[in-house]
C-alpha cells in the first residue's frame, strides 16, 4: 500500500483522511511526501 504523507504546509489548507500508526508503506523508495507549492502570489489549493 502506497502511504502519501503530507506536510504542515498542505495539511493546513486541506482536510486528508488520516493513516493509522499500523499503517506501513510498501514501496522499495520508502516514504512519499506531499507539499502544497504556491508559484503565483494569492493563490491557494481549495
Amino acid at each position: 500500500m502506497l502511504i502519501v504523507r503530507a506536510t504542515k504546509k498542505l495539511l493546513d489548507h486541506t482536510n486528508p483522511p488520516r493513516a493509522v500508526d499500523a499503517d506501513q508503506d510498501a514501496t522499495l523508495l520508502g516514504p512519499w511526501y506531499a507539499t502544497a507549492l504556491w508559484w503565483r502570489p494569492g493563490w491557494h489549493c481549495w
